[in-house]
């Protein structure tokens, strides 16, 4: 599974985007920091698993990797800790989420995602809803209409 974060980096005055991707999986337990991290940013692992517990949030006990990306640039300090713990407690609440409903259930709720997005964005954040948004919406709701009548016709 991966949740991706989006975080800042500082180079000198500069500042550029980084996306922190957590990925969950089986095996023995633990904590890789991958993308070029600096001796900060590998301590991080204490930082992020400390905060977590303090928070009473169970930390998971699987093989976790963190990507910082881009892998061509320095990370440097602890500003990434914050984007780590989200990364995988999002990670950690969505695989929950399919163990819950389903995988073929996860898959329809995915095709869901960019409507809600649009409708929270129009709602909540005063965006301008347009023509384009509300076509996209309309074919998002088609595809997922066509897939689920294939379901059903599979079925009988």
């Amino acid at each position: 599974m991966i949740c991706s974060v989006q975080t800042l980096g500082v180079t000198g005055i500069l500042g550029h985007s980084i996306a922190t991707e957590c990925y969950i999986s089986n095996g023995l337990p633990g904590f890789d920091i991958v993308g070029l991290p600096d001796a900060a940013v590998k301590e991080a692992r204490e930082r992020v698993r400390a905060a977590a517990k303090n928070s009473g949030l169970s930390f998971p006990t699987s093989r976790i990797t963190v990507n910082l990306a881009p892998a061509n640039r320095r990370k440097e300090g602890s500003a990434f800790d914050v984007a780590m713990l989200t990364a995988i407690v999002g990670c950690v609440l969505f695989q929950a989420g399919v163990r819950r409903v389903g995988d073929a259930n996860a898959a329809i709720f995915s095709l869901l995602e960019p409507l809600t997005s649009i409708v929270f964005g129009v709602i909540l954040l005063h965006d301008a809803f347009s023509l384009q948004k509300g076509l996209g919406c309309g074919l998002i709701l088609l595809g997922l209409l066509c897939t689920s009548c294939a379901d059903l016709i599979k079925k009988k």
